[in-house]
C-alpha cells in the first residue's frame, strides 16, 4: 500500500520559501540513513522514470554508494547529492518532518499532478537493501549517517513535475526513451 503522507525523525533540517512563488517552500533535511526504508517504492509514491526498473543493480554508482555507506566517517550526506521529493505539502517540527503526497497517484495519474521521489531512487534502493541485513554497522548504531533530502512542496503542474524529474535526474544516465515513457508521449500509439 503507498502512503498518502510519511513521518522522518530528521537530524536538523529547515525550510525556505521559494523565491519566486510563495505559495511553494524546499525543506532541506539530514536524514540519518535508517529513515531512508520510509521513502521506498512501496511505501510512497515516486515520481522518478525509474520506477518498477528491472535492470541488474550493479554499477559503479551503486559500488560507490554502498562503499561511502559502510566508511566509518559519518560523511555520507556530503559525498552524495541526496534524495529529492515532490510533495503536496510538509512540517518540520521537533525533529520530526511530515510529508503529505496528497491523493496524487503516480506516473499517469487522473488529475495529471505527481508526487513522490523524483530523484535519488538509487540510493534510497542501496540504503534500504542495506538496512534488511542486522549486521550493518550504521543499523548498530557503530557509524552514525545521514542522507540529505530535499523536499520541494507546492502545486507543481505536470509539466513542471517532467522538467523538474528530467533535470535531477543527471548523475546516473536515463535513456531518452525512459524521458519520453515517463512524458507519455507513446500513449498516442498505444492507443493504435
Amino acid at each position: 500500500m503507498v502512503l498518502t503522507a510519511t513521518l522522518l525523525n530528521v537530524a536538523k533540517g529547515h525550510r525556505e520559501v521559494d523565491v519566486i512563488d510563495a505559495n511553494r517552500s524546499i525543506f532541506e533535511c539530514l536524514v540519518p540513513v535508517e529513515q531512508v526504508s520510509k521513502l521506498d517504492v512501496m511505501q510512497i509514491p515516486w515520481a522518478n522514470v525509474r520506477i518498477g526498473y528491472n535492470e541488474e543493480f550493479k554499477s559503479k554508482v551503486v559500488n560507490d554508494l554502498n562503499e561511502s555507506l559502510y566508511a566509518k566517517d559519518g560523511a555520507f550526506h556530503t559525498k552524495h547529492k541526496g534524495i529529492r521529493v515532490l510533495a503536496d505539502s510538509a512540517t518540520l517540527n521537533d525533529g520530526k518532518l511530515i510529508v503529505n503526497f496528497g491523493n496524487h497517484a503516480r506516473v499517469g495519474n487522473d488529475n495529471g499532478n505527481v508526487r513522490g521521489l523524483g530523484d535519488g531512487g538509487t540510493t534510497v534502493r542501496v540504503i534500504s537493501e542495506a538496512l534488511k541485513s542486522a549486521n550493518d554497522p550504521f543499523v548498530q548504531g557503530e557509524a552514525k549517517q545521514y542522507v540529505r533530502l530535499y523536499v520541494h512542496c507546492g502545486d507543481y503542474s505536470k509539466g513542471e513535475v517532467s522538467e523538474l524529474v528530467e533535470s535531477w535526474n543527471t548523475g546516473l544516465n536515463v535513456s531518452q526513451r525512459d524521458l519520453m515513457q515517463y512524458k507519455q508521449q507513446f500513449d498516442r500509439l498505444a492507443k493504435v
